[in-house]
C-alpha cells in the first residue's frame, strides 16, 4: 500500500506540476520499507530484482512503477520517513485520506453500477 501511495503521489504531481517557486517536493511516508529501500531499488532493478546476497526481491512490479515515476516526475524528491499518526497534522491527513479513500471507492462502485460492470467484478 505504501509503495502504491507514493506511485499515484509522484504521478499527481508530474500530472498537476511544473510551479514557479517549488524546486523540491519531500514525501513523508511512516513506512521505513519504502524510505529505506528507495536508493537500493535501482540496484535491485539492474540485478535482476535481487539484492546484494542474491536474495530475490518481493514487489518488483510496484518498485518498477515507483522508480519509473521517480524519474518522470520533473522535480527534486526527497523521501522522508517520520513516525506515523503522531502530530496533529498527520492525525488530521490520515483522516482526510481513510475519507477520500472511503469516497472514491463509493464513486467507484456506482460507476462500475452504472457501465454493467458489477457482475463481471463479482464473479
Amino acid at each position: 500500500m505504501e509503495l502504491l501511495a507514493c506511485i499515484r503521489v509522484l504521478k499527481w504531481i508530474r500530472e498537476n506540476g511544473s510551479w514557479d517557486s517549488v524546486t523540491r517536493v519531500q514525501i513523508f511516508t511512516d513506512s521505513q520499507y519504502v524510505k529505506e529501500n528507495m536508493a537500493r531499488a535501482r540496484g535491485w532493478k539492474r540485478n535482476d530484482w535481487r539484492n546484494r546476497h542474491n536474495e530475490p526481491r518481493e514487489n518488483a512490479d510496484l518498485w518498477n512503477q515507483l522508480i519509473s515515476a521517480h524519474t518522470k516526475v520533473g522535480i527534486t524528491v526527497h523521501f522522508e520517513w517520520t513516525l506515523g499518526k503522531k502530530s496533529p497534522v498527520l492525525k488530521r491527513v490520515d483522516k482526510a485520506i481513510k475519507l477520500l479513500r472511503q469516497r472514491l471507492l463509493v464513486e467507484d462502485r456506482t460507476w462500475i453500477a452504472a457501465t454493467g460492470r458489477e457482475q463481471l467484478l463479482g464473479q
